[in-house]
């Protein structure tokens, strides 16, 4: 039975994503494999803790040509693959705790 509360949608578009670890900053990157109103999941070797606050920003195609979605956004590691032989593959997934959409015509 699945238990998620929000639709996911399966994509794949670079992210761009930072936090601080023992009062350090760093950024990562990866690729976003999906995204639901609850969460994502980033395939990336840059693994943050679990329990710990990213920033991420991606940009998707939208539907109008020429026009990209930009998606930023706060979220929290809830779970961290290591393995390339799990379902998803190495990355982390996280619940999103914020989130700004905003369109971009300037392509």
């Amino acid at each position: 039975m699945d238990r998620r509360q929000h639709e996911r949608y399966n994509v794949e578009a670079r992210l761009r994503f930072s936090w601080t670890s023992k009062g350090t900053s760093r950024r990562g990157q990866g690729v976003l494999r999906n995204i639901s109103g609850g969460g994502v999941f980033v395939a990336t070797t840059e693994l943050p803790p679990e329990g710990t606050n990213i920033q991420f920003n991606t940009s998707l195609e939208y539907f109008v040509a020429g026009s990209r979605l930009l998606i930023r956004g706060v979220a929290q590691v809830v779970r961290v693959a290591l393995s390339a032989r799990a379902k998803t593959g190495t990355g982390f997934a996280a619940a999103i705790t914020a989130l700004k959409l905003r369109n971009d015509e300037s392509q």
